[in-house]
């Protein structure tokens, strides 16, 4: 009797302990969200070969014909997939670590191979020093795209349709509905331009075509030369931007036009990291799939 009590309790500590390994690994520490399965690492200085990439013309094939960088161009033009003469994607290693480096230098992306769907995904980055036209007089910039659909090369030439988590100084987080991208978001007026700014108690306004931009209600980025941590959390058409554990929009539904000309709920998709005119460094990007958004 006393050996089947021993026996029963040591099975009844493994079985404890069993169960308390496997919800450590399933669950985020973010609120609500759950993990279903161990985050997948799409960079942690391991090489790129989880990306593809995709770039748009060289600046000075714009300037010599006369365009804008948004005006269309004969894609035949585009450098386009996995051909970059310039090293605008290249992983480096700097101060003892492994990283990759966005010049910059062309517009494009580095594109997901994989399609994800009902996801966290965390991406740590810090800014270089380098502009290039036709920025030289603007922010430095960059963007997390998700739900990624389409050919790339349709939004200025460089990107696939998506929703923008903006990487820009002092606006990271903002939104941008990129080549022909819906989204609604609940927001107040810009009394400063004809644009909103994300408020949770505000109307819910639809962004799209003319409406093209959300901004964020604070800068909450690090000093310049500093890692920031962006988090992506987004579940069936309902996304969160968070920069440095700070909530700073929220979105309800993403859609876009098919090809009927009929709204359709856009849900999951590739992942793009541009390259827009600024030098970029990225240490680390991965994710985890959720069964929920956190509560912030």
């Amino acid at each position: 009797m006393k050996q089947l009590n021993r026996i029963t309790i040591l099975s009844l500590i493994i079985i404890f302990i069993l169960v308390a390994c496997k919800r450590s690994n399933t669950e985020n520490t973010a609120g609500n969200a759950v993990s279903t399965e161990w985050p997948e690492v799409l960079y942690d200085g391991n090489g790129m070969d989880n990306w593809n990439i995709y770039l748009s013309a060289p600046w000075s094939y714009f300037e010599e014909n006369g365009y804008q960088i948004m005006d269309p161009i004969n894609k035949a033009e585009h450098l386009g997939w996995n051909n970059d003469p310039y090293g605008v994607f290249s992983e480096i290693e700097k101060d003892g670590q492994k990283m990759i480096r966005i010049s910059g230098e062309v517009y494009g992306a580095m594109i997901s191979k994989q399609e994800f769907e009902n996801y966290h995904l965390r991406l740590v980055f810090k800014w270089g020093t380098l502009k290039w036209p036709p920025r030289m007089e603007e922010n430095l910039d960059c963007g997390l795209l998700y739900h990624s659909v389409g050919k790339p090369g349709v939004g200025h030439n460089a990107w696939m349709r998506s929703n923008e988590f903006q990487i820009e100084e002092g606006h990271c987080g903002d939104f941008y509905p990129v080549a022909g991208m819906i989204n609604t978001i609940p927001a107040i007026p810009d009394t400063a331009s004809r644009f909103y700014i994300y408020s949770p108690d505000g109307e819910e306004v639809t962004f799209g075509g003319d409406n093209w931009w959300c901004k964020v209600p604070g800068n909450f980025e690090n000093p310049a030369g500093e890692w920031d941590t962006l988090d992506l959390y987004t579940f069936g058409e309902k996304s969160m931007h968070v920069v440095n554990g700070h909530l700073v929009m929220r979105l309800l539904n993403s859609r876009h036009m098919n090809n009927e000309g009929i709204e359709e709920a856009v849900t999951s998709g590739k992942i793009q990291i541009q390259s827009e005119a600024a030098e970029v460094f990225i240490k680390y990007a991965g994710i985890e799939k959720i069964i929920g958004l956190p509560d912030f």
